[in-house]
């Protein structure tokens, strides 16, 4: 913020300790971080103290300063965030005016240094037992539980929910409703069928119904030993892989943006079709926008949709391929 010339003499103001000058008071930062306070002539040293021998200085514990995140709990509101990782949205909440509360499955150094913290449950059912530990407060989900309405319903039953219900994630993440929906509105969608019906010509992929981060997701070879209850098939796309992300309220949605998905990167130690990290905001042509806004319209008109969702897509010859929705 400021001009180059002047930065060197304001951050050397800001960040140097005053040093003595003539004969005056001199006012420095011991080793361990606590304020020391020495005179020209010679004074008495703290006996025994942790610091001790540092030049004649006298040196005396401070009252227990706050740090900049307990000063902003201190006047902010607190809101659970809860998924498989919670560190990007702890860190949006703090920007937003939050104090962020976390409950996910990584406990990155950076979250725990940024907010209270506890490990998701090996089982989901459990979730609601672990967030009783947090203040009663207001809550959002993060990757990981659209695929578990009965548990964000049984949470929402205690606190409110900053997001998409039980009963909305039942329908939008269902692909064959959402490739209908598509459909209907004469956008583009790719063909769906349920995995246990003999396998058409073409290339087509086997797709879990609940998974998260492209876990699970192969070539559909032959016909797979498996349930239309946990799988369903997919026509594979080729082109450019990435996702648009989405405001919705009562049945309007605004594009926000788009970014680049890395999937199966081998540098980034992912494979086959894994989740590999997100790259952004995508540079697209204003057709391209046009028809990310229209998915968007399209999705919240049909479905109860609120707050934030993405939609992972193919970009190919001109058209957006919709793969599946995540709302959160």
């Amino acid at each position: 913020p400021f001009p180059t010339d002047r930065r060197p003499a304001i951050l050397k103001r800001r960040l140097l300790p005053p040093i003595r000058r003539r004969g005056r008071f001199r006012r420095t930062l011991a080793p361990n971080g606590h304020r020391q306070t020495a005179s020209g002539c010679g004074t008495s040293e703290a006996a025994g103290g942790p610091t001790a021998g540092l030049g004649g200085a006298v040196i005396a514990d401070p009252p227990r300063v706050s740090t900049p995140d307990e000063k902003h709990a201190m006047r902010a509101d607190p809101l659970l965030i809860i998924g498989v990782s919670a560190r990007a949205a702890a860190k949006s909440a703090v920007r937003a005016g939050f104090w962020p509360l976390a409950i996910d499955r990584f406990q990155d150094q950076d979250l725990l240094r940024r907010c209270p913290a506890k490990p998701m449950p090996e089982d989901p059912g459990r979730l609601v037992e672990v967030a009783a530990a947090f203040p009663k407060c207001p809550w959002i989900y993060t990757g990981g539980l659209e695929n578990l309405p009965a548990v964000v319903d049984a949470l929402a039953d205690h606190r409110p929910l900053y997001g998409n219900t039980g009963a909305t994630l039942r329908q939008v993440r269902d692909p064959f409703l959402v490739a209908d929906t598509l459909r209907a509105a004469g956008l583009a969608a790719l063909e769906v069928q349920p995995c246990n019906t003999p396998l058409p010509p073409g290339k087509w992929l086997c797709k879990p119904l609940r998974s998260g981060g492209g876990l699970g997701i192969t070539i559909a070879e032959s016909d797979p030993v498996l349930t239309p209850h946990t799988a369903y098939r997919q026509r594979y796309a080729s082109g450019l892989t990435c996702s648009g992300v989405y405001v919705a309220a009562a049945g309007r949605s605004v594009w926000l943006g788009s970014t680049l998905q890395m999937s199966g990167a081998g540098w980034t130690g992912a494979g086959g079709f894994q989740y590999a990290g997100s790259l952004g905001p995508l540079a697209l042509s204003p057709r391209y926008q046009a028809l990310f806004q229209r998915i968007g319209e399209c999705l919240a008109a049909r479905f109860p949709l609120s707050g934030l969702f993405g939609v992972d897509c193919v970009l190919a010859q001109g058209q957006i391929w919709p793969l599946e929705v995540n709302p959160r």
